[in-house]
């Protein structure tokens, strides 16, 4: 009885938020909006608001509104910043920039539908807290100086329905997202039942005439780096990062693996995931470089994780064993090898180490390059990318904290002292 009544005040809980969603009736549209090629704010003026004058008053102004038709449930949204978004610049995972995550409730007992949408138009999907490719869901999103603007085409598909829900509602959640430093976000939520109506929505020449910034220009690298990602988590992303379409990835993944004791996992694990990513580049015709994992100053990683010192002796063997391994799985691929942890020689702790120590940073950090060591990576990466004349016009960097740039200036970006940074002006500055 003692586990049973959590879950019944759980259930009762959540059908009376169900229960208390406004509901919003949304108009039909007469003609396919011209947002699903251009973005056109105008002409959502006659579309349903998604905010009414009886919600609580948003922390950062924005407004949303929503349509339909035979084939699409539409959502847009505007975002006034007052100065232009922290998006784009070669961040690939959306939920680290300015932008919105569009919630939308599936027939199923709780599975949800979830799409995150950043202000320079990258996009994840998730559909039952699983990465999906985000097709056939339509995207556009425009950049101002002043903010952004985001617009969304569900297939009714794609939300579990055969088409518009004319006899019931549908869950919908709209949390947008203004960045206060990196990683730290303030949000809103904006929860409602949406159904379809018998009304038309005018139909409106879009009158919004202001500029877009284009925060990825081309050819472009993209930052997939995501900080505490191990092996199995990296490979859950494969989806997003194909939605990309990269010609070229670069794969750096395993310190998680090894180091932190949350996500260590079994050799044998870390060697098939790796071998998967690598397959998965290769089937879709993306050329490979797999970056060897650096070593780390074992005292501090033990420290920080508290391991024994039997574990902590074993540290840096089992990064040995693990890049071995990794190598492997690159032969088997064709994956071309660039040996970075072969760079990382002498006593990782004095100040001229390429790995974060109190001597150099005053940091007990022990497992992330210093800005100097992120130079290095960048260079052998070009150096190989150039050897083997592998293409240029969309590079996906991918793996952990070491990839994102953690501790850096522009970090989850390819600005600043991130690998991707330095390699982006390798490849790209006359």
């Amino acid at each position: 009885m003692k586990k049973i009544l959590p879950l019944l005040l759980f259930s009762l809980l959540f059908c009376t938020l169900l229960m208390a969603r406004e509901v919003i009736t949304l108009p039909c549209v007469a003609e396919q909006p011209a947002s699903m090629t251009v973005i056109s704010p105008g002409e959502w003026r006659g579309w349903a608001s998604l905010r009414t004058p009886s919600m609580p008053a948003p922390p950062f102004p924005y407004q949303a509104f929503g349509a339909y038709d035979d084939h699409h449930l539409y959502i847009a949204m505007e975002m006034e910043l007052g100065r232009q978004p922290r998006a784009g610049q070669g961040c690939a995972i959306p939920w680290f920039s300015e932008g919105a995550e569009f919630r939308v409730d599936l027939p199923e007992p709780d599975k949800v539908l979830q799409l995150f949408a950043d202000a320079s138009g990258a996009a994840f999907l998730q559909r039952r807290w699983i990465h999906q490719p985000v097709a056939p869901i339509i995207l556009r999103a425009r950049a101002t100086a002043t903010g952004y603007s985001l617009f969304v085409a569900f297939p009714w598909n794609t939300v579990a329905l055969d088409g518009p829900p004319l006899d019931k509602t549908l869950g919908l959640s709209i949390i947008p997202q203004v960045m206060e430093r990196p990683l730290k976000f303030q949000r809103d939520k904006l929860v409602v039942a949406i159904k379809a109506g018998n009304t038309t929505a005018p139909l409106a020449t879009p009158t919004d005439v202001l500029s877009a910034i284009d925060l990825n220009p081309e050819p472009h690298i993209l930052n997939f780096g995501k900080p505490g990602y191990n092996s199995r988590e990296l490979l859950t992303m494969l989806p997003s990062i194909l939605d990309a379409h990269p010609k070229t990835a670069i794969v750096m993944i395993g310190t998680n693996d090894v180091t932190w004791s949350k996500k260590r996992l079994p050799a044998e694990e870390y060697e098939a995931n790796v071998l998967r990513l690598l397959k998965a580049f290769s089937d879709n015709e993306v050329k490979t470089i797999l970056v060897t994992m650096p070593p780390c100053i074992e005292e501090y990683v033990a420290d920080r994780e508290k391991y024994t010192p039997e574990q902590r002796d074993r540290l840096n063997a089992e990064i040995n064993d693990f890049n071995a391994r990794a190598k492997r799985a690159a032969d088997k691929t064709g994956a071309i090898v660039v040996d970075y942890h072969a760079c990382f020689q002498g006593d990782l702790r004095a100040a001229s180490s390429l790995i974060r120590n109190e001597a150099n940073l005053r940091s007990k950090d022990g497992v992330h390059p210093s800005a100097e060591g992120y130079r290095l990576l960048a260079r052998l990466v070009a150096d190989a990318i150039k050897a083997h004349r592998l293409p240029i016009d969309c590079i996906a960097c991918c793996g952990d904290s070491i990839t994102y740039g953690a501790h850096m200036n522009g970090q989850g970006t390819t600005t600043g002292e991130t690998y991707p940074a330095f390699l982006r002006t390798i490849l790209f500055t006359p």
